[in-house]
């Protein structure tokens, strides 16, 4: 009998705890940044602090962000990484986009092009992984060179063939964003260049 009520008064205490901070604002509250850039790039004008709005992306790399205070320190938006390639789920997608959306950061997903996969293949893997959610950011394509496709590389399946399939899939007529990166080091690698 004694077990039972410390088992009720302890799950009564647990639940009194809550299931995490409130986020600092309602969805659509913009925060002013608050924050440095370690290793910043030298941009051409104009420089990324004259923006009001600011964001960032994230992957597998990045496993421990504190929504809450990314946000009340000037994260208005993040793209957040989902798929690779035509069968790799970033492991760290599910996580970052439950805890950007509780703390009301708007977010978007991006896939990472594989150039030896087809574009429809690719669309299909990220369609299946990323959730609808109302007032997502449109789906943006990351296309870069990379190691692990080298013989691919010369052969460059148009994106149109990737968005057009995304479109159709995700039920809205948004556009994919894509951008092929120069001589941008990226996970400790560098576009080769001709």
């Amino acid at each position: 009998m004694i077990a039972r009520i410390l088992t009720f008064l302890t799950v009564l205490t647990l639940a009194a705890c809550g299931t995490g901070t409130a986020p600092p604002a309602p969805p659509g509250v913009l925060f002013a940044p608050n924050f440095r850039d370690a290793k910043p790039v030298d941009f051409a004008n104009p420089a990324p602090a004259r923006f009001a709005v600011h964001g960032i992306d994230a992957a597998r790399f990045q496993t421990s962000i504190d929504w809450n205070t990314a946000r009340a320190n000037g994260v208005n938006f993040a793209f957040l990484k989902a798929t690779e390639g035509g069968d790799l789920l970033d492991i760290e997608f599910k996580n970052h986009w439950r805890n950007a959306g509780r703390a009301g950061v708007v977010r978007g997903a991006y896939h990472f092009y594989y150039f030896c996969t087809t574009p429809e293949v690719q669309a299909q893997w990220f369609i299946q992984n990323v959730p609808r959610s109302r007032g997502a950011l449109p789906p943006v394509l990351d296309m870069e060179w990379n190691p692990f496709s080298p013989t691919c590389a010369k052969v460059r399946p148009p994106p149109q063939r990737f968005s057009a399939r995304c479109v159709s899939g995700c039920g809205s007529s948004r556009r994919i964003m894509a951008s092929a990166r120069s001589s941008i080091p990226r996970h400790g690698f560098t576009k080769k260049t001709t």
